[in-house]
């Protein structure tokens, strides 16, 4: 699953995978019918938005928390990229 999450002026994807690896059959006696994988996990993504004052990344002391900030998080549907989530962020600059 890829996720594509958007800002003013910036793009940031990030590529989810499994990390499990599924047996493989050794060639001897009755074979195992292969177990089904797992579901996928659930996961929080949280946004904090803030001015970024001297512009170096990270919020360093006196850098305000940014309040009603439209956020929307988009995902690939087949080989189109759609709306999947949109909201502002709080009093605290983040949402989830």
């Amino acid at each position: 699953m890829t996720v594509v999450l958007a800002a003013l002026l910036s793009v940031w994807q990030v590529s989810l995978t499994s990390a499990g690896e599924l047996p493989s059959p050794l060639g001897c006696g009755t074979p195992t019918p292969t177990p089904s994988p797992p579901p996928p996990g659930t996961g929080t993504i949280v946004v904090h938005k803030f001015h970024d004052l001297n512009r170096n990344g990270v919020q360093d002391e006196g850098e305000p928390d940014i309040e009603g900030w439209l956020i929307r998080l988009y995902i690939w549907v087949g080989e189109n990229l759609e709306l999947y989530a949109e909201g502002r962020t709080g009093s605290d600059g983040t949402i989830t």
